[in-house]
């Protein structure tokens, strides 16, 4: 009888847990088709982890940026891009049982590249963007302080940026349905992604050690007549991510697990902030707005084979 108890038990554990497995695999698939961005997990290629993100730039700032990344891998080797040996060994070291199966690494151990450079900086696939709706942007990422081997000082971990941007098409662009960085300019810079859970304005993300999901829905209710003028006529969008020097000896990794857009619905009445200033797609900064309402009248995309 005893036997028979135990083997009864352990059919229903076994059974309790393909349920959950399925349970979690549904809600994956679910939060896949909500999901508009493309390869925010790293594994939609196996070949190429970071297809659809720019990592290689063409500003002398960023030439060698792709050095300082890399595809880490919970049971197996890091992927590098570029081969450099800054990132061996303590890329490797740095595994914890929390962490997920891949995620995205920017090594910001070196403050030649974090502070006289700028940082290193990776952008998120480019995709649509519509003027007339609300997108929810959720960013699982982490923030480690590590130093280079030799250096044997105490820090914390690096600043570090993390940002969604409205683009236009740049003016001499040829305009196509898969357009490069260098083919759209940068016309709305939305608020940071705070990770904190008290921070509400500041230039800096707040990430912490251990991982953390965060989610924003753009555009805010609260946002400037300049930055409305800029918004209704974007037509691309893009995450930003940047790892800096945070200070004499606050360095190490930025972490990023995964990265989601959803569309959350549509844009009706804002509330104009006032003597608010928005940086413009002429990277310069507009004059004070005045308070209050208006209705949302979006200028939307313009297909590529269409001119105003």
């Amino acid at each position: 009888m005893k036997r028979q108890m135990t083997v009864l038990s352990l059919v229903a554990v076994l059974i309790a847990t393909v349920g959950s497995v399925v349970l979690a695999q549904r809600q994956d698939t679910k939060d896949d088709v909500k999901n508009i961005l493309p390869n925010g997990r790293f594994n939609d290629n196996p070949d190429d982890p970071l297809e659809g993100w720019t990592y290689i730039y063409d500003n002398k700032f960023y030439m060698e940026n792709y050095k300082f990344l890399a595809i880490v891998r919970k049971d197996a080797d890091l992927i590098t891009f570029g081969n450099a040996p800054v990132l061996e060994p303590a890329t490797l070291g740095m595994k914890f049982p929390s962490d997920p199966d891949r995620w995205l690494r920017l090594d910001g151990r070196d403050k030649k590249w974090t502070w006289e450079l700028g940082g290193i900086q990776v952008h998120s696939p480019i995709i649509r963007y519509d003027p007339s709706k609300r997108y929810k942007i959720t960013v699982r990422a982490r923030s480690l302080h590590a130093r280079l081997p030799g250096v044997n000082t105490v820090g914390s971990n690096p600043s570090s940026r993390i940002y969604p941007i409205a683009y236009v098409w740049h003016p001499k662009a040829q305009k196509s349905n898969t357009p490069q960085l260098a083919d759209i300019r940068e016309a709305v810079r939305f608020q940071p992604l705070y990770f904190d859970g008290r921070s509400v304005t500041g230039e800096h993300s707040k990430l912490q050690k251990d991982w953390k999901t965060v989610s924003v829905v753009i555009p805010a209710m609260d946002r400037s007549a300049q930055q409305e003028k800029f918004r209704e006529n974007c037509v691309w969008l893009a995450l930003k991510f940047l790892v800096m020097d945070g200070g004499e000896h606050n360095t190490g990794f930025l972490d990023i697990a995964e990265v989601k857009i959803e569309e959350a619905g549509p844009v009706n009445e804002v509330k104009l902030a006032p003597g608010a200033q928005t940086k413009g797609a002429d990277g310069k900064f507009g004059p004070t707005s005045n308070s209050g309402t208006k209705q949302l009248t979006p200028v939307g995309p313009v297909p590529v084979n269409q001119k105003k």
